[in-house]
């Protein structure tokens, strides 16, 4: 009779074993490569990439040239003092002519228009709201300042830092609590800090003083020890909060900070913002709690 194969031989498991042991470690290399811009030398893949992307977009100014531009008195000086103003030392946050436009998708035809040549200053210090009804371009505004989508035309600047051409400097200095929260059900608020503490790049032996103290700023006291998969909605976005404010970043960026908050709760992170801002980090949220 023939000898019985092993589990392990190549055209049993062996085979399909080496693939995935390759394709591990040749992804992975290969996801190393992409983050730090090394397939083109000099040149950076990023800027490829962003490059590419920005040609495979509509005609930008054939969309604009569509859209009525009946601005109002004080849009139309913000614009000629960002436009046509000296640097100023004290500004964080500069958007110049930033427009993100979006091909429709399916079968119909046309463009959106999901920000239209903004162009704002926002100082140190300053809290800056962007109000307006949903669809405005609230949240495509602060997912350009973060590189989680790319400008269609205009740019936006950190500190003086592009966030084309410079997005890991700008990366460094802001702090970002989305819309939906980035949360992981099985780990507890301690560890969501701490980790998100060591991405900032607190140095191992502040990290500790870190976390505490950013629990006791957003409220976490009693359940920073139990999994954010428990969390009530409001907690969830305490917990995103602390995570935008631990490390102290120059910028906040803020995306409905105060949804599912009860009234007591969103007195307490207001406070908390403005003595945020009182220290001197640039703030920019939206919110519709217009009181």
């Amino acid at each position: 009779p023939p000898t019985p194969k092993h589990v392990f031989d190549w055209d049993i498991l062996g085979r399909n074993l080496v693939y995935l042991v390759c394709e591990s470690v040749g992804y992975f290399i290969i996801t190393l490569l992409i983050e730090r811009s090394a397939f083109l030398p000099g040149i950076g893949w990023a800027m490829r990439w962003t490059e590419w992307r920005r040609a495979a977009k509509p005609d930008v100014q054939q969309v604009l040239q569509r859209v009525a531009k009946s601005l109002d008195d004080d849009v139309r000086a913000e614009r000629v003092a960002v436009l046509e103003g000296a640097a100023e030392a004290a500004v964080v946050v500069e958007l110049r002519g930033l427009t993100k436009v979006y091909k429709s998708r399916g079968s119909g035809s046309g463009e959106t228009i999901a920000v239209r040549e903004s162009c704002l200053r926002v100082r140190r210090g300053e809290s800056f709201g962007l109000l307006g009804i949903n669809g405005a371009g609230k949240t495509t505004t602060l997912k350009v300042l973060t590189g989680d989508v790319v400008p269609s035309a205009g740019d936006a600047y950190v500190a003086g830092r592009s966030v084309v051409t410079d997005l890991e400097a700008v990366r460094h200095m802001i702090g970002y609590c989305p819309q939906f929260d980035p949360l992981f059900d099985r780990m507890t608020g301690r560890e969501h800090l701490r980790l998100f503490a060591r991405l900032r790049g607190i140095r191992p032996e502040r990290v500790g003083d870190a976390v505490e103290t950013t629990i006791r700023m957003v409220g976490l006291d009693k359940y920073a020890d139990k999994s954010a998969g428990g969390y009530s909605g409001g907690n969830k976005r305490k917990l995103s909060l602390g995570i935008a404010l631990i490390g102290a970043p120059s910028v906040v960026l803020l995306d409905e900070p105060s949804s599912g908050m009860d009234p007591v709760a969103k007195r307490q992170m207001w406070k908390l913002l403005s003595e945020v801002s009182a220290a001197g980090a640039c703030m920019i949220l939206t919110t519709h709690s217009l009181e």
